[in-house]
């Protein structure tokens, strides 16, 4: 639980959407200019005489403390905590600072007693100042530190320096990420976990990689369609792609067994309904299913489901079993739309899409089943089905674009269970549609589906944006989008 002066906090600093600018001279370039901004705006921090920050200069544990501290409580607390509260700490300027977090519980001093305010901060040390400040209730680890590091995780902060987490010297430049992260609800400087492709374990694209209709582009490391950007047969579209994912037992459907390319009868429904008579038309749908997407990447879909819907959804997916290694895809006979060059063509592909992004984000390679309580999940990202494990591509989504935003700008202003409509009416520019603001995996899944059918953004000036071109980080996923789009320049 967050403390609760942290209300307080942002009262007395209120969040700004763009800054007047800094008379800092050597922040031009540095990464987390914008949190150093937003601190100096909140006089949270300030430069040196020769207007310069110095980003890259270490800090020490009295500094840290004391501008941690200061952030937080009002001067009537610091100025009445005293001083003489560690050996070494006596009368010095930090001393109230330090002595108060010591009363607060923040700081213990190290076990010989001491506070060693002049060594400089270790990253471990900081980040215990930051959340034992900000809050209440964080999980303990059996190592100290570890605590600290998972709920930088958990929290979607991260952290520096992964391979030396604990003992990384912190700088002025990190110490100003770290507080203005929990600080400024607008900010976008964003910690990676690490680069995407390499915790996802993917090896760039080569050129020898590439389809004779495709070109290499060394700058992304990836093959792309040669004449992709002008395919207005694709992107010429109503964007109106949306659905509902419901419990098929609410259905009449007829089940079929998938061998490769090829179905066959399974089962049908006890509702059994006359409109699910015609098998031809149930094949065309699985053919148009299987010509669109290659067989590696709906290698997990063993059963097909031709259903009509008691609820007026297009599609879903559900697993087949508790290890999430099989899956079961259901279409809606009357949402299927034949091959051509039409609005309900292009729809009934993004549906596709989007349902396959299930299959491919939560099957047992990429969510752990067997965790079922959030809290043992920690600091990972928990859902219904289990655990996301650290290299998967919804921990990286969410941590990317959903952790801060919960904990953040999104806590409080729209209740969970309202999130969709309500969410997507005070953040229209976060969202494709008002569907994708449902949850992490509906966003993941319905934001693949328009990286598929749209083209490449040119600049980042939303949050969808960051969020398509996060799909283009990963190269699996652009040959997806091109072995898609090269059917459908065929058929459109």
């Amino acid at each position: 639980m967050i403390k609760i002066i942290l209300s307080t906090v942002l009262l007395l600093f209120p969040t700004a959407s763009a800054f007047f600018g800094s008379n800092l001279t050597d922040i031009e370039y540095y990464p987390w200019r914008e949190s150093i901004e937003y601190l100096e705006q909140q006089n949270i921090i300030e430069g040196y005489s020769n207007n310069t920050y110095q980003p890259f200069k270490q800090i020490n544990r009295a500094e840290f403390t004391k501008i941690v501290v200061g952030a937080v409580f009002n001067q009537s607390d610091i100025a009445s905590a005293g001083q003489y509260c560690f050996p070494d700490v006596g009368a010095e300027w930090f001393a109230p600072y330090v002595c108060l977090a010591k009363q607060e519980g923040i700081v213990g001093g190290y076990p010989d007693g001491l506070f060693k305010p002049q060594d400089t901060i270790k990253q471990s040390e900081a980040l215990k100042i930051i959340f034992e400040t900000f809050y209440t209730d964080i999980p303990p680890s059996d190592i100290w530190y570890q605590t600290y590091l998972d709920e930088a995780t958990y929290q979607g902060m991260g952290y520096f320096k992964p391979e030396a987490a604990a003992t990384h010297l912190v700088s002025r430049g990190e110490m100003a990420y770290f507080i203005a992260w929990l600080l400024n609800e607008d900010g976008t400087d964003q910690i990676k976990l690490t680069e995407q492709q390499a915790l996802l374990g993917i090896t760039p694209m080569t050129a020898a990689d590439c389809y004779e209709d495709e070109y290499f582009s060394q700058q992304d490391q990836l093959c792309y369609l040669k004449n992709d950007n002008n395919n207005f047969k694709i992107e010429d579209w109503s964007n109106q792609h949306n659905h509902h994912q419901v419990n098929n037992e609410e259905n009449a459907y007829i089940r079929y067994k998938v061998i490769g390319d090829t179905i066959e009868f399974y089962e049908d429904a006890s509702n059994f309904t006359p409109e699910l008579n015609n098998k031809a038309v149930h094949s065309a749908i699985w053919q148009t299913f299987t010509k669109l997407i290659p067989i590696q990447y709906r290698a997990n879909i063993d059963f097909f489901d031709v259903m009509v819907s008691s609820q007026g959804n297009a599609a879903h997916v559900e697993p087949v079993n508790e290890s999430l290694s099989s899956w079961i895809l259901a279409i809606d006979v009357n949402e299927f739309s034949l091959p051509g060059p039409n609005d309900e063509y292009k729809e009934f592909v993004a549906t596709l899409v989007h349902e396959l992004g299930h299959t491919l984000s939560l099957n047992n390679t990429q969510i752990d089943s067997s965790i079922y309580q959030a809290t043992d999940c920690r600091p990972k990202f928990y859902i219904q089905e289990g655990c996301a494990l650290q290299s998967s591509i919804l921990q990286q989504y969410y941590h990317t674009f959903w952790a801060k935003e919960v904990s953040g700008i999104y806590n409080g202003k729209v209740d969970i269970d309202d999130y969709g409509e309500a969410l997507y009416q005070q953040y229209p520019n976060h969202f494709i549609n008002e569907y994708a603001a449902s949850n992490t995996v509906e966003d993941l899944a319905e934001h693949l589906a328009y990286f598929v059918m749209k083209q490449k953004p040119a600049a980042v000036n939303s949050r969808v944006d960051e969020k398509l071109l996060f799909f283009y980080q990963i190269p699996e996923m652009v040959d997806l989008r091109n072995r898609i789009r090269r059917v459908l320049e065929t058929q459109l």
